[in-house]
């Protein structure tokens, strides 16, 4: 494939999206919203692929195949050969993969894990235990725990029962089925995560902020989706 060489002052931006396709158009929304621009010409040059067909990342992790990592080579290499200069994955769960891939390309590949922790950590009051909500996956593999202890944050994972309702709520996104009902039912999973201790929310799953977004939640908030947007912008812009 032909590389596409576009010259302007802002890098190009490739998005590995379609995990899920709500997912990656929401994210593409969200570094639209956070670019300074008033024109066409001002916004970042971005290649979006919505690569749908890649398996479901949890249920790679749980079952040990792992057949969810050649098809996003496959899409790194693309948007890579593009011409993207910096990627973003707008999925939480598929950055278990993160160190996997980055050893596979030489274009910068921003970790959604990375930007987030970094974001509570600059928070002028870190709060001092964290509510991580997203898929099984992360809950399994303590992507988010083990980066939060690692800057000296406590964290708290849903128990069993709250995460299947999380689950079923991911998958009500996914489907486009989601609507009030289940915004209330994970308002109620963020008000038993403060009554536990919790001082912030983390939305560790992209599908999250789509219903969240917007609506007055009982804790602090840090959107994956969006942070991971403002670091996109942030690299990609030259200042």
């Amino acid at each position: 494939m032909e590389t596409i060489h576009i010259s302007g002052r802002h890098k190009v931006l490739g998005i590995l999206g379609g995990m899920g396709p709500e997912a990656g158009i929401d994210f593409y929304r969200q570094v639209l919203a956070f670019t300074p621009a008033s024109r066409d010409q001002d916004h970042i040059p971005t290649i979006l692929l919505s690569h749908t067909q890649v398996p479901d990342r949890t249920e790679s992790i749980l079952r040990g195949h792992h057949d969810c990592l050649p098809p996003r080579f496959e899409g790194v290499a693309f948007l890579a050969n593009a011409g993207a200069e910096v990627i973003a994955i707008p999925c939480n769960t598929a950055h278990y993969y993160i160190e996997d891939l980055r050893a596979a390309t030489q274009t910068t590949l921003l970790s959604i894990v990375e930007e987030t922790v970094s974001a509570i950590l600059a928070t002028p009051e870190s709060p001092g235990c964290v509510a991580v909500f997203g898929t099984e996956g992360i809950r399994v593999t303590n992507l988010y725990g083990r980066a939060l202890e690692a800057g000296g944050l406590r964290y708290i994972y849903p128990d069993t029962a709250s995460q299947q309702c999380i689950t079923e709520i991911i998958r009500s996104v996914k489907s486009g089925k989601a609507g009030g009902e289940e915004r209330n039912q994970l308002l109620a999973l963020a008000e038993e995560a403060r009554k536990s201790g919790a001082e912030a929310l983390l939305l560790g799953c992209t599908e999250l902020p789509i219903l969240f977004r917007g609506h007055p939640v009982p804790l602090p908030v840090y959107d994956s989706t969006s942070l991971l947007a403002k670091a996109a912008v942030r690299f990609c812009i030259h200042v």
